[in-house]
């Protein structure tokens, strides 16, 4: 070791006071050092967040496109139904564009359903048709219960809707019994609508039931009869949706076993451009 000079004794106030400054600088620098860190530790959580977002909202439709392809290079089926298929790849195809230009915005540290997207006026059961499609890998139709009145028409954002209802009847496919039935039905309720998604599983307890819109969380009943079941993102992802659209999202128990899954939207979305 280098022998070290001895240090002079602080034999007046200035020196004193120099001390404490530099004792205070250094408490400062220690202080700005632990922000830095804690946001980097941030940092890494949001972006492990929006990793999992992406997984998650990603598997559904190229599930859904991959059992497409593989139904039209499988089964010897008539040019109709390989085009109609095809349709419902596609759409599945541009879900996914969209979803991914969602949490690159997300990434960017905004919410990823605040921007301002224009909305159409199409009829509920043509979205309700097209996200029971999009499924079609996953569920029999038989066991899809749909009651959807034909003429109930209403001015929303297409994709943000099908996508809503796709988030939902995954999950009532998830956690319902296998063969089980899942309803889809939608009536109008004063100038709103009203959608409900039904299944017959395990249910959730009451008071379980709120938590479960918070991202990463599922129900104890849940995690016990589906320990894979997925990550306790889609009704994250369906709040933010819903709230977009105008509307918000409720879970309620079911008379007899199960989950109701009610939507409710208006019937005309608000115009004003500065609106979510």
């Amino acid at each position: 070791m280098l022998p070290l000079e001895p240090q002079a004794a602080l034999s007046t106030e200035d020196d004193v006071a120099g001390l404490v400054s530099l004792c205070a600088a250094y408490a400062d620098t220690i202080q700005c050092l632990r922000a830095a860190l804690d946001e980097h530790r941030e940092a890494v959580g949001d972006q492990r967040r929006i990793r999992q977002l992406l997984a998650h909202e990603l598997r559904t439709p190229l599930t859904s496109i991959l059992g497409t392809i593989e139904t039209v290079l499988v089964a010897d089926l008539p040019p109709e139904t390989v085009t109609s298929l095809l349709k419902v790849a596609l759409r599945q195809a541009t879900q996914l564009d969209e979803t991914v230009e969602d949490i690159l915005i997300m990434s960017n540290g905004r919410d990823p359903w605040s921007h301002r997207v224009p909305s159409t006026r199409v009829a509920l059961s043509e979205i309700v048709a097209d996200a029971c499609r999009s499924l079609m890998t996953q569920i029999e139709p038989a066991c899809l219960e749909v009651d959807v009145p034909d003429d109930l028409v209403i001015e929303t954002v297409p994709s943000r809707l099908r996508q809503i209802l796709v988030n939902l009847m995954v999950n009532a496919i998830r956690y319902g019994p296998r063969g089980g039935t899942v309803g889809v039905t939608a009536s109008r309720f004063e100038e709103d609508v009203r959608i409900e998604i039904t299944d017959r599983g395990p249910g959730v307890d009451a008071e379980e039931l709120p938590a479960l819109f918070t991202p990463f969380t599922r129900g104890i009943s849940l995690i016990s009869t589906e320990p894979d079941g997925g990550m306790g993102l889609g009704l994250y992802v369906v709040a933010g949706l819903a709230n977009s659209l105008g509307g918000d999202i409720d879970l309620l128990p079911r008379v007899g076993g199960g989950t109701i899954a009610r939507l409710t939207i208006p019937q005309r979305r608000d115009t004003d451009p500065s609106a979510p």
